[in-house]
């Protein structure tokens, strides 16, 4: 007979630890992805330069003597 994953839960403290234990898990490493990516967004233009540079380079690159 096949256990479900209700019975699981309302009968195995193991179980239900488990389950709290990876759902932590998995929030922490969400929320630190956002965080991440919201620095890398906002620092993204300090590793590249001004919008400006970026559009002007190349133009500069192609200019002769």
């Amino acid at each position: 007979m096949e256990i479900t994953w209700t019975a699981r839960y309302r009968t195995s403290a193991p179980f239900r630890h488990g389950m709290r234990v990876v759902t932590a898990a998995w929030g922490v490493a969400l929320i630190l992805d956002a965080v991440v990516r919201t620095v890398m967004a906002y620092t993204r233009q300090g590793l590249i330069g001004t919008r400006d540079q970026a559009i002007d380079a190349p133009a500069s690159a192609n200019k002769t003597g």
